[in-house]
C-alpha cells in the first residue's frame, strides 16, 4: 500500500515507454490499421466490455452490382446482388464475397407478357430503351426470399407482378475470377475501380443473398479478406460518423448511424435508385445491434490507424 502500482505514475509510464522503445529498436513496432468498435457520438473507440446490445429495426436493401468479367460467360452482363442492413457501408464497398461451397443461381426476373407497364421504375430502361428482363446472381437457397422482396418493391411502385425463372446454377468455387463494378462507378476515381469476387468461409445462406459486400473499413471479416489480396482501407468515415469532405459520394454528409440517412428515402437509397441499382428497400428488419453503454447510441466498426507490436517475429 505504501508504493502501489498506478498506471499514470511517472515511474510506470517511463517503464512502459522504455519497453516500447525496445520493440521499436528491434523493428517489431509498426504503424498499421484495424477495424474497432467506434462511437460516432463519443468520437472514440470502445472496448467489448463497453458495448451493450439492443433490438432495433433497420433498413434492409438489395443492391445490384453489374458483372463485367467472369470465367462463366452467362454471368457477364448479369448483376450480382448484395444485401445489407447498413446502407451507409455501400459507399465504401471494395469487393464481393461468395461461399466456395454454396450453390448459386442465375435467375431472371421479367415483366409479364402483355401491355407495357404504364409507369415502370427507372431500372426498366437502358437509356431510352425499355427492357423487360433482368438477370441476377444469388445463392440458390435464398432465391425465393430475394424474389419476394423484389416482387413486393415492383408491385408497390408500379403494380406489376414480376415473373421469375432460374436460368442456371453454379458452385461458388466457379465464381473465382468474376469481377463486378460499383453501382456508382460513374463518379470515377475510387468508384470506377473494379470489384473482385473473393472466397469467404464466413458467407452463409441464413439470410440475404449469399453474396456479401465487402467494406474493409467497417468489418473484421471484410478487413481480413480484403487485406489477404492487397485491398486496403480508405478511411472514408471520420470520427463523427460523417464521410470525409473529399469523398466523391456523399462527402461531408452523415452521420452514418442516423436512421433517416439510411432510410429507403434517404440520400444513399435515393442515389442507388437513381442509378438503377436499388432492387428493394424496406425499413422493417429487426435484429440485435451494438450500442455504447454511455451514450446508448449505435456504434460502428471503423478502421483506424494504430500502433502494433509484431508478436510473430523473434526478438
Amino acid at each position: 500500500w505504501d508504493n502501489p502500482y498506478l498506471t499514470m505514475d511517472f515511474d510506470a509510464e517511463a517503464t512502459i515507454v522504455g519497453e516500447l522503445m525496445k520493440f521499436a529498436e528491434s523493428g517489431q513496432l509498426y504503424r498499421g490499421a484495424r477495424p474497432v468498435m467506434w462511437s460516432p457520438v463519443e468520437k472514440t473507440a470502445l472496448a467489448e466490455a463497453e458495448i451493450e446490445y439492443e433490438d432495433i429495426t433497420s433498413t434492409q436493401i438489395d443492391v445490384a452490382f453489374e458483372i463485367v468479367e467472369s470465367p462463366i460467360p452467362e454471368l457477364v452482363g448479369a448483376h450480382a446482388v448484395v444485401w445489407t442492413t447498413t446502407p451507409w457501408t455501400i459507399p465504401v464497398n471494395q469487393a464481393i464475397a461468395y461461399g466456395p461451397d454454396v450453390e448459386y443461381s442465375l435467375i431472371e426476373h421479367s415483366l409479364p407478357s402483355g401491355p407495357t407497364v404504364a409507369d415502370p421504375p427507372k431500372d426498366a430502361f437502358v437509356g431510352n430503351q425499355a427492357i423487360r428482363a433482368w438477370r441476377y446472381l444469388v445463392a440458390t437457397p435464398l432465391t425465393a426470399s430475394f424474389t419476394d422482396r423484389v416482387r413486393n418493391a415492383w408491385k408497390q411502385e408500379s403494380g406489376v407482378e414480376l415473373v421469375s425463372r432460374t436460368i442456371a446454377t453454379f458452385k461458388g468455387s466457379d465464381l473465382a475470377g468474376t469481377i463486378a463494378r460499383h453501382p456508382m462507378h460513374h463518379l470515377g476515381g475510387f468508384f470506377a475501380k473494379l470489384r473482385p469476387f473473393l472466397p469467404g468461409d464466413f458467407v452463409t445462406t441464413d439470410q440475404g443473398t449469399g453474396l456479401v459486400h465487402m467494406a474493409p473499413d467497417h468489418g473484421v471479416d471484410d478487413f481480413e479478406l480484403c487485406k489477404s489480396v492487397g485491398i486496403e482501407p480508405v478511411f472514408a468515415v471520420e470520427g463523427d460518423g460523417k464521410y470525409r469532405a473529399d469523398w466523391a459520394w456523399l462527402g461531408g454528409q452523415g452521420s452514418v448511424i442516423n436512421n433517416k440517412f439510411n432510410a429507403p428515402d434517404g440520400p444513399i437509397c435515393s442515389d442507388l435508385r437513381e442509378a438503377g441499382a436499388l432492387l428493394a428497400a424496406s425499413a422493417d428488419f429487426q435484429h440485435s445491434y451494438p450500442h455504447s453503454w454511455r451514450s446508448k447510441a449505435k456504434v460502428i466498426y471503423r478502421c483506424t490507424p494504430q500502433w502494433f507490436i509484431a508478436m510473430d517475429k523473434p526478438l
